[in-house]
């Protein structure tokens, strides 16, 4: 977990077929696809993973998960965009 004043950024790593607990954030939060893997956000809306530098984003409070769907461990950074 890394703070800054512009927000918090967390690694996110998931083995095939894993999948991250439901969860929400206080603010909006950015993920980016940090490593190869294939994978799928999945909240109000959905967003694929398939190669490093995909992203995908939700709004505050909106309830997601993400899964490994590919054959590789995919990791991803999320990070919180804090507003003054």
């Amino acid at each position: 977990v890394d703070t800054h004043i512009f927000g918090v950024a967390n690694r996110l790593g998931l083995a095939p077929g894993e999948k991250s607990p439901a969860h929400q954030h206080k603010a909006p939060v950015v993920l980016l696809q940090d490593s190869a893997g294939k994978g799928t956000a999945s909240g109000a809306m959905s967003f694929e993973f398939n190669e490093p530098g995909q992203w995908g984003f939700f709004d505050s409070g909106v309830r997601h998960e993400i899964s490994n769907s590919g054959a590789d461990r995919l990791e991803l950074i999320e990070v919180e965009v804090r507003r003054k």
